[in-house]
């Protein structure tokens, strides 16, 4: 041992400051940080910090470290240039572990009874998230090559992989027993998970999100680290008062990785490499062959074209990286067919209205109808509804693009309103409407304050009638139609009075008496001049007789033979 260098107490995590060649040491049980020079081993300050300061991670790109206060549920930030406390940022409750993602610029926190884990932007200091993961989340590490975030869930026995560039949990992978610490093997690009319930360590595969086996280590593991410089892992038994180191013999390399560029954030995308298909949300996929030549194709993405499309990766003593761009076409190809959208104006709201487009028929009680074509010439026939009939163009032409046609309906012919007024309520009263080019009549009948008749272009004489005992007057005795317009014909009928009426009836009955005069006397007269008539062809007779038989007496009788 070269040195010992006293701290605080209960020293119990610690992150190397490159820049500054200086160690700095969480002291759990004096709620201190203390900074260690690399070079001399002397302590150059002891920072205070909040209540159990438990893991630290370091921001080179800040020049900060993320301190885990146990006790006060909060975050401690410390510049190193001045070894001070510039910021203390509430977190869950107890904040735990504590790691750096320099892909995206952020700490995550895990927060060990609350489930979750807090994501604080390194440079404002902000919280962009707060992501649930397994119960009781406890270590956690970051895996620079997936740019995702791998959590050890101590109740759960699993760990919750966060995408970097997201937030969100992407994979849950079952491991062993309370697991509680992690690190990342860059080499093999492995995440290790030292299991403290089963002595053992999980290897999860940091490409594929998937479990690949499990090592047996001493009793209780508690810690581990990665030596990138060795291979080795080295593990802290924490009751068997024992370090287990694990050496991986290096295989041939035979690995290949796709990385993606151009798609949105999350967008799935897929390999296929020597008939294996692997798809992710994030920008790479990594595959594990054989050395050999292997070909692969690139799944389509809704959207996007790919380059290259498919190709071939030759596999033998190094890794092989192939970068696969998606770029969205200029503009989407063309469909095969247009939608044909015939807009009828001019029918009363909710009339169902029907059109027949190249043989196909459709029909709709609101004012669209719509078809869809490819490009070509098409005959369009719309029915007429009632008196309604459709103005419309036909043939329709579509020409690789939608098309809208109007529909325009019109009433051949137009409302006249006859408004009633004098009458008792329920009086039985009618109107007619007489065409003065041919006489043709159209009449209604109503017990109702008005009657409306249908009256294409023409002039009419009008006329109407009711009850006994009533005298009717019209606004208009004839009317002209001539397009749609507002027509309106008032009926006023009013009450005879009895005096009115007796005043009335005396003149037709003194004519009455005239006229049956008349018709006596012409009848008495055509009765004498008969009587008249036969006395003269009597008289005339009787003289015929006497003529007749005075000839006879001067007839000569011819002698006898």
């Amino acid at each position: 041992m070269a040195s010992t260098t006293p701290s605080g107490i209960h020293p119990a995590a610690f992150a190397y400051d490159r820049g500054k060649g200086e160690i700095f040491v969480t002291n759990y049980g004096s709620s201190n940080v203390s900074v260690i020079n690399a070079t001399t081993s002397q302590t150059v300050a002891n920072i205070s910090v909040g209540s159990y300061p438990w893991s630290i991670a370091y921001d080179a790109r800040q020049g900060e470290l993320f301190v885990t206060n146990f006790n006060s549920a909060n975050v401690s930030v410390i510049n190193d240039s001045t070894n001070s406390v510039v910021a203390n940022f509430s977190v869950g409750s107890p904040a735990l572990g504590v790691v750096y993602d320099s892909g995206a610029g952020e700490a995550f926190v895990t927060n060990y009874d609350s489930n979750n884990v807090t994501v604080i932007n390194a440079s404002t200091l902000v919280r962009v998230a707060t992501i649930p993961v397994g119960d009781y989340p406890w270590g956690l590490t970051y895996d620079n090559d997936s740019q995702q975030v791998f959590v050890a869930n101590y109740a759960s026995n699993n760990v919750s992989v966060i995408n970097g560039t997201t937030n969100t949990v992407v994979s849950t992978v079952a491991v062993g027993s309370y697991p509680d610490a992690l690190t990342y093997d860059s080499v093999q690009k492995e995440i290790l998970i030292a299991n403290y319930g089963s002595n053992s360590v999980s290897l999860v595969s940091g490409a594929t999100n998937t479990f690949v086996g499990s090592v047996a280590v001493g009793i209780t593991p508690s810690d581990l680290t990665y030596d990138s410089s060795g291979g080795d892992i080295y593990v802290s038994n924490f009751d068997g008062g024992t370090l287990s180191i694990l050496s991986f013999v290096p295989a041939p390399s035979s690995a290949v990785t796709f990385t993606e560029s151009g798609l949105p954030s999350g967008t799935s995308w897929s390999i296929t490499l020597n008939g294996t298909t692997q798809s992710s949300a994030t920008t790479m996929l990594n595959f594990t062959e054989a050395p050999g030549v292997y070909s692969y194709s690139v799944g389509p993405v809704a959207g996007y074209a790919s380059t290259p499309v498919s190709g071939t990766v030759e596999l033998f003593a190094e890794e092989v990286r192939v970068n696969v761009s998606f770029d969205a076409p200029n503009s989407p190809p063309p469909p095969t067919t247009y939608g044909v959208s015939l807009q009828e104006v001019g029918l009363p709201s909710d009339t169902t209205w029907s059109a027949n487009l190249n043989g196909a028929t459709s029909t709709s009680g609101a004012n669209t109808i719509l078809f869809s074509e490819p490009n070509g010439s098409y005959s369009l026939l719309v029915p007429s509804v009632g008196s309604f009939s459709a103005n419309f163009s036909s043939p329709l032409v579509v020409d690789g693009a939608s098309l809208v046609v109007g529909i325009t309906f019109s009433n051949g012919s137009y409302p006249v309103n006859f408004s009633e007024s004098g009458l008792p309520s329920g009086s039985l009263w009618t109107v007619t409407a007489t065409d003065r080019a041919d006489q043709a009549t159209v009449s209604s009948r109503s017990t109702g304050p008005s009657i409306t008749l249908w009256l294409s272009d023409g002039t009419y004489s009008l006329s109407a009638s009711g009850p006994g005992g009533y005298r009717l007057t019209l606004s208009d005795a004839s009317l002209t139609i001539h397009g749609a317009g507002e027509y309106g014909i008032a009926a006023t009928f009013s009450a005879e009075t009895p005096g009115a009426a007796a005043a009335l009836f005396l003149p037709w009955l003194t004519t009455g008496v005239l006229v049956i005069t008349l018709l006596v006397g012409l009848v008495g007269a055509g009765w004498g001049y008969r009587q008249y008539q036969l006395r003269r062809w009597r008289s005339e007779a009787q003289r015929w007789v006497e003529e007749l038989n005075r000839d006879g007496s001067e007839i000569r009788v011819p002698p006898p033979r």
